[in-house]
């Protein structure tokens, strides 16, 4: 099977990877591309995970890996992932599922300011603001990645669009 091109939307919480990743998708899906979408987030939900591995990156990795050959299979010519990664050891956990891919890792982040009004609207787990502030600081030092975008002043929309042009108008598929 051809190489797919895979656009990785990784970073810390509340920078909007899956409101980012879905626009993407289905932007790709209109302009009449048959493309795949995964969260791999929502495809770790196996709890409590194993101590050595506490966002289980190995449930995660093995079913975007599983998801990816069904996409594939059912005729995708292109996959939007997203997902926290916080690793280049982590990043070859996915790719050394899907080694046919062609994948460009798109770091999303966001200043404090805007992660913790993000956090604060969803009403979702507010006690995590600080971990994830802490987790973009981080991340901002990232070298396991090809482009970052800053979502702090962005729509999902524009967010979508800067961070696809920055990957060579991914999916370049024509």
């Amino acid at each position: 099977m051809n190489n797919l091109p895979v656009l990785w939307l990784c970073g810390p919480m509340g920078v909007g990877k899956s409101a980012v990743g879905w626009e993407i998708f289905s932007q790709v899906i209109r302009s009449g591309i048959k493309s795949g979408y995964a969260d791999a987030d929502q495809l770790g939900l196996c709890y409590p995970p194993p101590e050595n591995d506490p966002v289980n990156q190995r449930v995660k990795s093995r079913n975007v890996g599983v998801v990816f050959k069904n996409y594939q299979e059912a005729g995708a010519r292109c996959l939007v992932l997203a997902g926290s990664v916080s690793s280049s050891e982590e990043v070859a956990m996915y790719t050394d599922q899907f080694p046919e891919a062609t994948l460009t890792l798109c770091l999303l982040l966001a200043d404090p300011d805007t992660i913790r009004r993000r956090f604060l609207q969803r009403g979702w787990k507010p006690e995590l603001v600080s971990e994830a502030i802490e987790q973009a600081t981080k991340l901002d030092w990232a070298n396991f990645v090809d482009l970052r975008v800053d979502t702090s002043a962005y729509s999902v929309s524009e967010v979508a669009r800067i961070g696809c042009s920055r990957a060579g108008n991914w999916p370049g598929l024509g």
